[in-house]
């Protein structure tokens, strides 16, 4: 039995810092795309998607994260584009 909460114990804590170090190796985010007050409406999208295909959150999360890092790096500027980026993301998530 244990005498203190899980996420006070030292394995929470290892996995806590773990996870921060990975956490600060990945690339910045800088938003610069032109899409972007758009990202929102793709996300609903790739959420709707996920729930029909009853795919599990970490699949969704992953398709977004990808989406968030694509539309940070290629200038994507229409939204027919970015829909069939953002359905792309959900494949390979999947």
């Amino acid at each position: 039995m244990m005498d203190e909460p899980w996420w006070e114990g030292r394995v929470a804590s290892d996995v806590h810092c773990t996870l921060r170090e990975k956490e600060l190796k990945l690339p910045t985010f800088r938003a610069h795309s032109p899409l972007l007050k758009s990202r929102r409406f793709f996300v609903d999208i790739l959420t709707l998607l996920s729930s029909h295909c009853q795919l599990c959150p970490a699949a969704r999360h992953l398709a977004v994260y990808l989406l968030d890092h694509f539309m940070d790096r290629y200038n994507v500027t229409t939204s027919k584009q970015l829909y069939t980026v953002a359905v792309s993301c959900l494949l390979l998530a999947t």
